[in-house]
């Protein structure tokens, strides 16, 4: 709330030209804590102007505002302002207001209802770490409005002297830390503290190294990947304050990344991404992986979870490159999603792909008393009664062929079992979520082609079991397949316009799983269709019957879904639709670039934030466009975001009408 009255530039009653410099005092505030969004008021004979941004996306404008301000009113009339200002505030879930009023003045309002204790107590929507501080510039407060001030439990009085101008911080109480270790705190030295830290589960912890405040700070370890903007809460008996706490933020470097069905920390690369992961109670999944060279060597130190009733278990073979998490459900509740880790020596930890709790009974085997099952056999399999064996009669002999029966039972079980785990592996066309989770690539470490994509004629797939295009232009790129589980070409080499090639590795070399009816894919004079195998050495070639499939922009992670992509969001959830599968992404706290995020050169710079439980755009670069559908005009930055938006690249359209 900034005083525009004539005063504040020396004029009339004014006893310093010092509006410029408080100005400046404010850009550099919002330059230095980065908020996430101000609303700015302007008042002399109540209030003048409101104007609100969200930060970054209006970073320019809000420049722009503050350096066109002037400063001309003939009244302070702060009583009545700050209570129109107050009143329509609410306290919002996982943020902090601080509350500035810059004034070189006090109340001059003739109307006598408006008193510092009406304004102060208009602010009934505040938050419990929501804080006001009133900010006298050369002039004193008046003692009603320290009174209401000291009364209100969370508002603060300070006193400026003639033209010295004050450097904005937020609150005592709430503090951001960019670094564990010594962390400056407002409590004397050896004040005894208490340390209150969510539970983040057992690979990530918060502790106090020392229980006293020592040198001005405390002692902060952090053990893990905490997630960024994770809140710890400081307690301690003060002298003279009695028990105060104090908010610690933690946006600390090695924050956690959110990791979703779609996305894998960098060290691993996902080889069986079509692997079911909805999990009823009782069912397993073993989620398989390839460690980054430079993991090689280290020490894994076990697989864990942030929650209970997910059963983890690493699975490695001495120091080899792949290794395996078994999940079982033993304890998820329908809907709980669940993101397990594995946990390195040095404390950080590598994020898996989410697994989620299902409704009903889950499905295993019933082993004979007795007889373990088969090696290598699932416990997920068909429903079955437990296979007994009769006890012989009193005085009778057992059969020499009485295990007989029960062994065959055992044995068609589990290749019933078996069977039907692979069927279900492979079936990508059950339902949507079953497609748009089989569509989900396996990460190459590198793409099958740097800089712009051509147009690929011929694919070989080699006696290395990797994959060779052929482009128009000659290059050729190469990418490796994964081991087992179905792929999409186009997702696995990053190449858009072979998105929906669906294939998987089988004994033989590779069986054809799906060809979208706008390619085709061809075997010398035969095309090539669902259940053909692709045997090492073969010469594929490839016509694209749309042009529409062909140029596309680097997508990234969304590649294989097709065009045209739509946004929208559900509660804190950002979903990608594309022509063959979906893509959520879990947003936090922050502004999150979508380029960054799907690892998409072709989205860098379209962002987005979360502002009050709604996502909103926050920046659209040139290349962009965001309508609603059916409409021309585009989306502005600081609209929220409406449900199937539908996304437009410029040159792409430009190039597609082209080719049309």
């Amino acid at each position: 709330m900034l005083d525009t009255s004539g005063s504040m530039r020396g004029i009339g009653d004014g006893r310093a030209d010092i509006f410029d410099r408080v100005k400046a005092s404010i850009l550099n505030y919002v330059q230095q804590q980065q908020p996430q969004a101000v609303t700015l008021f302007t008042f002399d004979s109540g209030l003048q102007s409101e104007q609100s941004y969200v930060f970054p996306a209006d970073t320019e404008r809000f420049s722009s505002d503050i350096v066109a301000l002037r400063a001309g009113g003939r009244n302070t009339h702060l009583y009545r302002s700050l209570e129109q200002a107050l009143a329509p505030l609410e306290a919002a879930p996982h943020y902090a207001t601080n509350i500035f009023v810059l004034t070189d003045g006090i109340d001059n309002d003739p109307e006598a209802r408006y008193t510092a204790r009406s304004a102060l107590g208009a602010y009934q929507g505040r938050g419990a770490y929501d804080r006001l501080h009133y900010l006298a510039l050369g002039t004193n407060i008046p003692q009603d409005a320290l009174n209401e001030l000291a009364r209100s439990g969370y508002g603060e009085g300070v006193t400026y002297a003639v033209g010295d101008v004050p450097q904005l911080e937020p609150a005592r109480n709430l503090l951001t830390v960019q670094q564990p270790g010594a962390v400056a705190i407002p409590y004397p030295d050896g004040t005894l503290l208490r340390l209150a830290a969510p539970d983040l589960g057992p690979l990530r912890r918060v502790t106090l190294g020392s229980e006293t405040v020592q040198g001005g700070s405390i002692d902060l370890r952090v053990r893990g990947q905490i997630p960024r903007g994770t809140a710890v809460m400081v307690c301690g008996m003060v002298p003279g304050r009695g028990l105060t706490q104090t908010a610690l933020r933690l946006n600390l470097p090695n924050a956690a990344p959110v990791v979703t069905a779609r996305q894998e920390a960098a060290e691993l690369t996902w080889l069986n991404p079509g692997a079911d992961r909805l999990l009823r109670p009782g069912e397993s999944v073993t989620l398989r992986y390839r460690l980054a060279p430079e993991l090689l060597g280290r020490d894994l130190d076990r697989a864990g979870t942030d929650a209970p009733g997910l059963q983890t278990e690493l699975l490695r073979l001495g120091d080899s490159r792949e290794l395996g998490v078994r999940l079982t459900n033993t304890g998820l509740t329908e809907g709980t999603e669940v993101t397990p880790q594995i946990l390195l020596p040095d404390g950080t930890s590598l994020m898996l792909a989410s697994v989620t709790g299902g409704a009903g009974e889950g499905m295993r085997l019933s082993p004979v008393p007795g007889r373990p099952l088969p090696p290598g056999t699932d416990t997920v399999g068909e429903p079955t009664t437990a296979v007994t064996q009769a006890a012989p009669e009193p005085g009778r002999p057992a059969s020499r062929w009485a295990w007989l029966l029960p062994a065959l039972l055992l044995g068609l079980l589990a290749a019933g079992a078996w069977w039907w785990w692979r069927r279900r592996q492979g079936a990508a066309g059950k339902s949507l979520k079953a497609r748009a989770q089989a569509a989900v690539p396996s990460v190459p470490s590198s793409p099958a082609f740097s800089n712009t994509v051509p147009t690929i004629e011929g694919i070989e797939y080699s006696e290395e079991r990797a994959l060779s295009l052929f482009g128009t232009d000659g290059r050729v790129g190469s990418v490796e397949t994964p081991l087992s589980g179905p792929f999409d070409v186009g997702q696995v080499a990053l190449v858009p316009h072979l998105s929906g090639l669906r294939m998987e590795r089988c004994r033989d070399g590779l069986r054809v799983l799906r060809v979208p009816s706008d390619l085709e894919v061809s075997r010398g004079g035969e095309l090539v269709g669902h259940g053909d195998v692709i045997r090492p050495g073969t010469l594929l070639g490839v016509a694209v019957a749309r042009g529409a499939r062909s140029p596309q922009p680097p997508l990234g992670e969304l590649a294989g879904l097709g065009m045209p992509l739509r946004l929208s969001s559900e509660r804190q959830t950002l979903r990608v639709t594309g022509y063959y599968a979906e893509h959520l992404l879990p947003l936090t706290s922050g502004v999150t670039d979508l380029g960054q995020a799907f690892g998409a050169p072709s989205l860098r710079g379209l962002k987005v934030t979360l502002l009050s439980g709604r996502v909103l755009v926050a920046a659209v670069p040139p290349h962009l466009l965001l309508t609603r559908p059916g409409e021309a005009q585009p989306l502005r930055p600081g609209t929220f975001l409406p449900q199937d938006t539908e996304l437009h690249f410029r040159e792409w359209d430009a190039a597609k009408g082209a080719s049309t």
